[in-house]
């Protein structure tokens, strides 16, 4: 039912959380319910505010199977959402997590059409000393950096990666883009 997304959000927004452990429960019961409902149009929203709602210990189920599957939701239309909510939200653990996960996939992540707004996410979220570390992956390859250049969302996540990396990096970088520089304007960002 197309509906019951809403039902189900009014109750997330006017019941404690505690009131809500029936919903993690029920998501968590049978394996892979949580990655189906993340991957979902509208079980997605539910995984979302739940992760807003509830407290880290309430949501660590939610998280482990985020943390797991983060390659696959980060590069999914819906997915993507539970991974973004995860990243501002998360424990510092949680977030050091997927920041590691995102940098170690970075090639397959960028280069999805979802996966910008999850890298933009991690620039956005991450803690300070980690962030370098998700700019590094990110123009390591002139490859990712045209593929993002193209991107609808992917291209302010790969400016925002250039202002983070010291400045003999965004040189070096620099110089891998020179050499594909016919591609990079054919991108209308």
């Amino acid at each position: 039912c197309p509906h019951a997304n809403h039902v189900l959000q009014k109750c997330i927004s006017i019941m404690p959380p505690t009131s809500l452990q029936f919903m993690i429960d029920e998501l968590s019961e049978q394996e892979g319910s949580v990655r189906r409902a993340a991957m979902h149009r509208y079980g997605s929203r539910i995984v979302q505010q739940l992760l807003r709602k509830c407290g880290p210990s309430q949501v660590r189920v939610l998280a482990k199977v985020i943390l797991e599957d983060v390659v696959a939701l980060s590069c999914h239309t819906f997915g993507k959402y539970a991974v973004t909510h995860l990243l501002e939200l998360g424990t510092a653990e949680q977030k050091y997590g997927l920041v590691r996960a995102i940098e170690r996939n970075i090639e397959t992540i960028a280069r999805s059409t979802s996966g910008g707004s999850v890298v933009a996410a991690a620039l956005s979220y991450a803690a300070k000393e980690d962030l370098v570390w998700i700019a590094r992956a990110t123009v390591q390859s002139p490859s990712i950096v045209v593929d993002m250049a193209h991107g609808r969302r992917s291209h302010a996540a790969l400016l925002h990666a250039l202002s983070v990396l010291p400045r003999h990096e965004v040189l070096r970088a620099f110089g891998g883009m020179i050499q594909r520089m016919p591609e990079l304007r054919t991108s209308r960002y």
